[in-house]
């Protein structure tokens, strides 16, 4: 039987269960997740309340890794790796698996991936970056990591900048192969905040970003709602991050929901937002999308910002620094349905066929054509 082992430096949570289309792939072949969590990070790092405990294997160390997974042969089994970019053991990973069949996933923003320029401003800070041990790590990885895959399977209808015999267009992973009662949260007057769990998000911290005080970071948001729910005269609702360690008191009493976003967003008025996958589900229901930032926001190691902007260019969407109420005038709630359009079809809606079929048939193709040559 083909094998298919997703390689991860995150626990399996029922979100990348439905990324990956898990449950899908399980019905044509061997699928294991193997988490290298325990390893790369500390005890209590990465440690997430949805996890799915029985469902993936997390091993602490490389020796564990390496005796498993050679267990496994290297003709029959494909391996997604979705490894840590801040650790230099991570190379070590990369030795362990060189003969297997390598694959790629890219289904975070990878509408993205290929527009991004490098400004005169960017090589210098990148020198810079240098000095510091993690940013150091994650450039030495970078350089020296896998580079060329058997397939890359990527969301949108544009290859990334990534070497690899064969790419696979994915639709979006927010389109769900399964029917959700996406109406459970009742029709109301309210607009939604899309939560990152900022500014102590897990892979913000694990790349060395060291934030201020969480509750006046809090606070900048809280005077923005304020500002919303007076002009629109609605309520904002928090759809917390399911990986925030930030408190629900800090919103200043407003309703806060976990684990129902997509619901939240499509019975919304409009949505507030940073940089998020979940953004596109806001896309394909023709949503209006303010993008807030603050001066914190801006120095994330994660080009949170800079994304931001170019989703706003794509979009035309409204970028509002929150710390500016000069910046308020700026909202316009109207939608620019052609280029919402163009977005859907280009990034978004892809193929007819789910994921998982996309998927399944690239790997046999792939078998098929090593068994006739």
């Amino acid at each position: 039987m083909i094998n298919i082992l997703i390689v991860s430096h995150e626990p399996l949570t029922p979100s990348l269960k439905s990324m990956y289309c898990i449950d899908d792939l399980k019905l044509k072949f061997n699928v294991e997740f193997l988490s290298l969590r325990s390893f790369f990070y500390n005890k209590d790092e990465f440690r997430f309340k949805d996890e799915l405990t029985n469902e993936f294997k997390d091993f602490s160390n490389i020796f564990k890794f390496w005796r498993y997974i050679s267990t496994f042969s290297i003709n029959n089994t494909y391996v997604f790796l979705e490894n840590s970019t801040t650790h230099l053991s991570s190379l070590i990973i990369d030795y362990v698996i060189k003969d297997f069949k390598l694959c790629r996933f890219v289904l975070y923003r990878s509408y993205l991936l290929n527009n991004s320029t490098i400004s005169k401003k960017t090589r210098i800070q990148k020198l810079l970056n240098l000095f510091n041990y993690r940013k150091l790590c994650f450039f030495i990885v970078n350089k020296c990591a896998t580079r060329n895959f058997l397939i890359v399977f990527a969301s949108g209808s544009i290859k990334p900048l990534i070497n690899c015999n064969k790419f696979i267009a994915l639709n979006s992973t927010i389109i769900s192969n399964k029917k959700k009662n996406e109406d459970e949260i009742i029709n109301s007057n309210y607009v939604v905040f899309i939560d990152q769990g900022y500014p102590t998000h897990p892979d913000l911290l694990k790349k060395g970003f060291q934030p201020n005080n969480e509750y006046d970071f809090i606070k900048s948001y809280n005077r923005f709602f304020d500002f919303i729910e007076k002009k629109y005269s609605t309520r904002v609702i928090i759809a917390k991050h399911p990986k925030s360690s930030v408190n629900n008191n800090y919103f200043a009493g407003r309703e806060v929901i976990v684990n129902k976003t997509k619901a939240l967003i499509l019975n919304s008025k409009f949505v507030i937002a940073h940089s998020s996958l979940i953004n596109l589900f806001a896309v394909l229901n023709y949503k209006k999308i303010l993008l807030i930032y603050n001066s914190e926001l801006k120095l994330f190691p994660s080009n949170s910002f800079s994304h931001m902007k170019e989703f706003s260019d794509m979009l035309d969407l409204d970028l509002i620094n929150i710390e500016d109420e000069g910046d308020y005038s700026k909202i316009n709630l109207c939608v620019d349905k052609p280029k919402y359009d163009m977005f859907i079809k280009k990034y978004i809606c892809i193929n007819n066929d789910p994921n998982h079929k996309l998927i399944t048939d690239a790997i046999n193709q792939n078998i098929k054509s090593v068994v006739n040559n």
